[in-house]
């Protein structure tokens, strides 16, 4: 693939553009670009990525129920529950690597899959040296091609859990349901890993990357009819929910994920040769001719050593419902309830160094006991090395990894603690006017605010739960507090049908559902010098606004007939967004694609006028950014008018 090292998009080179002029005399429009030089490009050779990939999951679960009348009536269970959690992916390049022409700096980029062997390996297959210019350092690695060691990653979690609950029925209409449930979870290393030392970071690797113990989850709830009569409810609970961490971080952080890129320079013949690219015309193909070929612009680990912190806690979120319903007149129900969603704690990964390393941690805090821990065997590792620390011994080793350790352990604390906290207010109404004819409308006022949306990161479209982008950098937090991306503070829902009974001829239904809501936070986004694209907020969230207010109308018809044998045949069309709304859905948030750009820390929309660009290293320069024309223009609209038909037979 051919790109412009500007923007990172497939370049255009002048053989395409040929009979396409800009700002000359001939050009009617000078203010318009007519020939763009991106968005084509040339894809050459296989395809890439490739893909193989296996997940299944074995559980087993067992229950038991048991009534006893006891001050009331109480209907007790108990279980248990097991779960198995594999993987089997591939990791591998087309041809054992991925190439990019950059002809218009005459740079060309060589990407691979790569294993590092750790100080205790000795298997010959690692015959190839990483050299890492960022820690210049030097590792042992073996060039991973499309198949054989190191290209399938085996992971596995193992979970297991616990409960007992009883649903006590003090009176006939008071009714207590409270349980505990208990869980595990342990997250293991790669197969291949286990049992090895890590090349990045020193540490002995044992079968458990990760586990999770003592995660005691309580729930309680209570409903109570005042009237007696099924006419009113007065309900509440409360409960504590574990995440069940997914199987991405076990490929991911547990599975040695590592690429070497080389940028080699296209114009020297000791680089890349003299032989050409078939039609294109320029060099390139020797690069990869030879793997001793030392790249002389760039050479760089991608990818990098992981920790798990010590003491690591759990993911969970706290939920607490409470509520009302009475029946005002006969058939007339009205609601009021309200919900509060709180994330307690998270687990992601952070970086203290830069994103030399990486930290699987609870952002924002870390065990005070553990760093105790620690500091005790740093000080014996110190006393076992002496007074020179840099000696070349294995004793001074172990004391350099351990204090480094310590250093970036205690740097978790600095970063802020997530937040997401979901508040909403519900009133609903319910009236069956009669047999055939119901109607239930409602309204709920939500705010979801905090500085982390969640395992998914719609900011940049991330799904790698628990390892996103979101914590990795310090600097990448500032502006991140606000209203989330789901944050939608109005939401009415209209639901009605009505069923006109045809005797034996059978029945004919209509139905209709309205929606009406709230639009969602539009952010002024930027690339960061390492991160790239949407990943610095260079204004806090939200500050730009939201998108439409949106609404929408589906309609249900249907024909159904009572058929022999306690069978039914039922025809119907659905048909939505009958108004055929296309609102908007989503903006380009992204106030430069190709400035990196520091966030305004607390800035307003006037201030984008001062952004300026960042260094590859972070530092801030005085040239001004190159705004993304398209910055708050669509991005996508929600589907047009559709329709459905069906035949359903239900017996």
């Amino acid at each position: 693939m051919i790109e412009d090292s500007r923007t990172g998009a497939p370049y255009e080179d002048e053989a395409t553009r040929l009979g396409c002029t800009d700002s000359a005399a001939s050009d009617d429009y000078p203010a318009i670009d007519n020939c763009p030089d991106v968005g084509i490009g040339y894809g050459i050779g296989g395809p890439g990525g490739l893909a193989d990939d296996k997940e299944e999951r074995l559980s087993a679960k067992v229950s038991a129920t048991q009534r006893v009348v006891l001050a009331g009536n109480h209907e007790i269970k108990a279980g248990l529950d097991i779960e198995d959690n594999r993987i089997d992916n591939l990791r591998a390049y087309s041809g054992g690597a991925y190439f990019l022409l950059l002809q218009d700096r005459n740079q060309t980029y060589a990407q691979r899959w790569v294993q590092l062997a750790g100080a205790d390996e000795t298997d010959p297959r690692f015959d190839n040296s990483c050299h890492d210019n960022t820690s210049d350092r030097d590792f042992v690695c073996d060039y991973l091609g499309q198949s054989g060691p190191g290209t399938q990653v085996q992971g596995n979690t193992t979970n297991w859990s616990a409960y007992v609950r009883d649903s006590w029925q003090v009176m006939p209409n008071l009714t207590l349901n409270y349980g505990l449930r208990y869980e595990e979870q342990r997250l293991r290393y790669a197969k291949d890993l286990q049992d090895t030392t890590d090349g990045l970071t020193g540490r002995k690797l044992g079968k458990n990357a990760m586990t999770l113990q003592g995660l005691f989850a309580p729930r309680v709830g209570l409903i109570y009819d005042w009237t007696k009569e099924g006419r009113s409810k007065v309900y509440g609970n409360w409960g504590r929910y574990y995440e069940s961490i997914p199987l991405d971080i076990n490929d991911r952080s547990f599975g040695g994920e590592t690429q070497y890129r080389q940028i080699f320079d296209s114009s020297e013949a000791s680089q890349c040769g003299t032989n050409n690219v078939p039609g294109i015309g320029i060099p390139g193909p020797d690069c990869i001719a030879d793997d001793d070929v030392i790249a002389s612009v760039d050479r760089r680990l991608l990818g990098s050593g992981v920790l798990v912190a010590p003491g690591i806690k759990a993911q969970y979120m706290d939920e607490y419902l409470i509520g009302a319903e009475y029946e005002i007149l006969e058939d007339l129900k009205l609601g009021l309830s309200f919900q509060n969603r709180r994330l307690g704690r998270v687990i992601e990964d952070v970086s203290t160094d830069g994103a030399n390393t990486y930290i699987i941690a609870n952002p924002g805090e870390w065990s005070t006991d553990e760093e105790s821990a620690l500091e005790s065997e740093v000080a014996d590792a110190m006393s076992a090395c002496g007074d020179d620390t840099a000696a070349d011994t294995p004793e001074c080793d172990l004391y350099n990894r351990l204090n480094g350790e310590l250093e970036q352990f205690r740097g978790i604390r600095v970063f802020d603690t997530p937040k997401r906290d979901y508040n909403a207010i519900q009133m609903t109404a319910v009236r069956r006017f009669s047999k055939n004819l119901f109607l239930q409308a409602s309204y709920t006022y939500s705010r979801t605010r905090g500085n982390f949306p969640g395992l998914f990161s719609p900011d940049n479209g991330q799904v790698d739960p628990n390892i996103s982008s979101q914590y990795d950098l310090i600097e990448l937090l500032a502006n991140r507090d606000g209203a989330l991306p789901q944050d939608r503070p109005h939401y009415f829902k209209l639901d009605s049908y009505y069923t006109y009974d045809l005797k034996k001829a059978g029945e004919v239904t209509g139905g209709v559902r309205g929606r009406a809501l709230s639009g969602v936070p539009i952010d002024a986004l930027a690339p960061h010098a390492l991160y790239g694209t949407g990943e610095s907020f260079v204004l806090p969230r939200g500050e730009m606004g939201r998108t439409d207010f949106e609404y929408g109308i589906d309609l249900h018809f249907g024909y159904s007939k009572d058929m022999s044998k306690g069978m039914n045949l039922e025809a119907f069309c659905d048909l939505f967004n009958v108004l055929n709304r296309q609102g908007v859905a989503s903006v380009d948030e992204n106030f430069t694609y190709v400035s990196p750009v520091n966030p305004i820390v607390g800035g307003e929309y006037a201030d984008l006028v001062f952004a300026k660009t960042q260094t590859s290293s972070g530092g801030e320069t005085a040239d001004p950014v190159q705004r993304n024309p398209n910055f708050r223009n669509t991005a996508a609209r929600y589907s047009p008018f559709a329709a459905r038909f069906g035949l359903r037979l239900t017996f």
